[in-house]
C-alpha cells in the first residue's frame, strides 16, 4: 500500500510537472531530500525516481518552458568547473573505482542541477514553492526525528531511525542535525514573505511547532554537530538582527526550553565538545584530518571518491577505514588541491552574491524580500561551513540548493530592477510630454 502511494504521489507530481514545468525541478528536489525509495518496501524501492524526475525536469524545460535564461554568473562558472572536476579525478585519479562511480553518479547529478534550476525557478512564487519543499516537503522526516527526540529525551547517538529507515541520508544524526537546524532560518524567512500561506493565527502557530520540531530534530541524534550549527545560525541572526538585546534574551528562553527536555546521556555527550581528546570519536575525526594532509602531499589531485578507504590500518584500534566527516577534509581527500580551492572559491561566490542581494536591496520596499532572502542565504551558508567542518555533507544537496536559490535570486532582482527602470523611463517620459504640452499651452 505505500508502495502504491508513493507511486501515486510521484505521478501526480510528473502530471503537474507537465503544465507547469517548474513542478517537475521541485519533484526531483523533493525526490533528492527524502528519497522515497527507502519508504518502500516492494516495486518502489528499485525505481530510479530521482533521474525520472531530473530527465523530465529538463525535458519539459527544452520542449515547452524555454523563456527567460538567467545571465551567466561567476557562482554558475565555478559550479560547472567543480562539476567537471569531480569527474577528472573519478576517471583518472580514483582509487576505488566501483565506491568512486557510484558516488559520483549522486553527487554529481546534485552539482549540476544547481545549475540547471535556475532556469526554471525564475519568479517570487519559484523561489518561495522551492523553500517550501525544502523545508515543509522534509516534515515527514524532520518531524519524525523531533517527536522521537521529545519522547525519549534526546535518544542516542545514531538513534533516529524512523518508519522502518536505517541511519542514513538525512536520517544521520549529524546530516539531519545540520538540514534541520538550516530550515530554521528559511521558515522564519518564509513566515515573513510568504505569498502562498495565509497570514494568521493558524499559520504563525504552525510555523513555531515546526520550528520546535527542527530544534529537538537538531539536537536528539546526539550529534554535536547540532549544537555547532546552532551556535553558527544563532550568531547570524542575531549579528542581523535590528534588536539585538531582545534577539538575545528569545535565545535563552528558547535554548533552556529545548534543553530541558535532554536527557543525561546526552549532556555528557555535548561536554566532550570543550575536550575532544577525551572522546573516542573526536579522536579519531581528528586523527583522520592529520592521515588526510598527509594523504594529499602524495595525492596531490586526490585519490577519487571514497578515498578515505586508504587509512584503513592507520587508526589505531579501527579494523575498518573512517570517512573524513569534514566537508573540506572529504573534498581535499577526494579531490585534491584544486577540488577544495574550486570548492572554497563556489561557496565564497555564494556568499558574496548573497551579501550583495542584502545590501543592495534593504532599503528598497518592494524589494525587501529579495533584501531578506539574501540575509537568509548568508546565515545558511555560514551554518553550513561552520556545522560542515565536523560532518562530511560536502556532497548533499542543501549546498546546491542554496547555490542554486542565490542564483535564481539575482536572476528574480536583476528582472525586477528592470522592471523598474523601464517604468521609471515611460514615468519620465510623460512627465516630460504633460511638461512640455503645459508649457505651450500656458507659457510663462
Amino acid at each position: 500500500m505505500k508502495d502504491l502511494t508513493l507511486a501515486l504521489f510521484c505521478l501526480g507530481l510528473i502530471a503537474l510537472g507537465t503544465a507547469a514545468p517548474f513542478v517537475m525541478t521541485l519533484g526531483y528536489v523533493w525526490v533528492s531530500l527524502v528519497k522515497p525509495q527507502t519508504l518502500a518496501y516492494g516495486f518502489f524501492k528499485a525505481v530510479p525516481v530521482a533521474m525520472i524526475f531530473g530527465v523530465l525536469a529538463m525535458l519539459t524545460y527544452l520542449i515547452i518552458d524555454r523563456r527567460s535564461p538567467p545571465k551567466l554568473t561567476a557562482l554558475h562558472v565555478l559550479t560547472g568547473l567543480f562539476a567537471a572536476w569531480i569527474t577528472v579525478t573519478t576517471v583518472f585519479f580514483a582509487l576505488y573505482n566501483e565506491y568512486a562511480w557510484w558516488k559520483w553518479d549522486w553527487a554529481f547529478k546534485e552539482v549540476v542541477f544547481a545549475c540547471f534550476i535556475p532556469f526554471v525557478i525564475r519568479t517570487r512564487i519559484h523561489l518561495e514553492a522551492l523553500l517550501y519543499t525544502l523545508t515543509v516537503g522534509t516534515v515527514t522526516l524532520v518531524g519524525a526525528v523531533g517527536l522521537k527526540a521529545l519522547m525519549t529525551g534526546g535518544g542516542s547517538y545514531g538513534g533516529l531511525s524512523v518508519g522502518g529507515l536505517h541511519n542514513a541520508g538525512l536520517l544521520e544524526s549529524s546530516i539531519m542535525a545540520m538540514y534541520a537546524t538550516m530550515c530554521i532560518v528559511l521558515v522564519i524567512y518564509l513566515r515573513q514573505h510568504t505569498l502562498i500561506m495565509p497570514r494568521n493565527w493558524i499559520a504563525t502557530l504552525a510555523v513555531s511547532g515546526y520550528i520546535a520540531l527542527c530544534l529537538l530534530a537538531a539536537l536528539g541524534g546526539h550529534a554535536r554537530t547540532g549544537v555547532v550549527a546552532l551556535a553558527a545560525m544563532a550568531f547570524g541572526l542575531w549579528w542581523f538582527s535590528r534588536h539585538k538585546l531582545l534577539l538575545a534574551v528569545a535565545f535563552v528562553i528558547i535554548a533552556v526550553a529545548v534543553l530541558s527536555f535532554m536527557s543525561d546521556e546526552w549532556f555528557a555527550r555535548m561536554s566532550t565538545i570543550l575536550d575532544p581528546a577525551d572522546d573516542a570519536s573526536a579522536s579519531t575525526r581528528l586523527n583522520v584530518w592529520v592521515w588526510t594532509l598527509g594523504f594529499v602531499q602524495q595525492h596531490p589531485f586526490g585519490g577519487g571518491f571514497g578515498a578515505h578507504l586508504a587509512n584503513f590500518g592507520y587508526l589505531p584500534n579501527e579494523s575498518y577505514a573512517r570517512a573524513f566527516h569534514s566537508i573540506y577534509f572529504e573534498v581535499l581527500g577526494e579531490h585534491g588541491y584544486v577540488g577544495l580551492l574550486l570548492f572554497l572559491a563556489m561557496i565564497g561566490t555564494a556568499m558574496k552574491m548573497a551579501l550583495g542581494l542584502y545590501w543592495r536591496n534593504r532599503n528598497i520596499p518592494e524589494l525587501r524580500w529579495v533584501a531578506d532572502l539574501g540575509r537568509t542565504l548568508i546565515v545558511s551558508l555560514i551554518t553550513f561551513c561552520v556545522g560542515g567542518a565536523f560532518v562530511g555533507i560536502a556532497f548533499q544537496p542543501i549546498l546546491y540548493l542554496l547555490i542554486a536559490i542565490t542564483i535564481a535570486a539575482r536572476s528574480c532582482e536583476i528582472r525586477v530592477q528592470k522592471a523598474r527602470s523601464q517604468t521609471s523611463h515611460k514615468e519620465f517620459n510623460a512627465a516630460r510630454s504633460y511638461d512640455k504640452a503645459s508649457h505651450k499651452a500656458y507659457p510663462e
